[in-house]
């Protein structure tokens, strides 16, 4: 049970950061550089959980991921629209 509500907290939290991103229209470079570098551990993670076949990390990680990549794609778009 924990272990749900740990994952819970984990999206929930990775879904606010893309929601403040966008609702600001970021163009930070701080946050991109923080989206970057959890694409690359989110990369590395997922890879472990796999081999672990952990599927409620693997969903998690998964998210985390799709968030980190849409966050980066969105803040590059800002930053060459500006």
């Amino acid at each position: 049970m924990i272990e749900l509500v740990a994952t819970f907290f984990s999206i929930m939290s990775r879904l606010l950061f893309v929601y403040l991103i966008i609702i600001n229209k970021s163009k930070n470079t701080i946050s991109l550089l923080f989206s970057l570098s959890s694409i690359m551990s989110g990369t590395i993670w997922l890879y472990i959980f796999i081999q672990l076949d952990s599927t409620l990390l693997i969903a998690r990680t998964s998210v985390e991921l799709m968030s980190s990549i849409f966050s980066s794609l969105y803040i590059l778009n800002n930053k060459r629209n500006n």
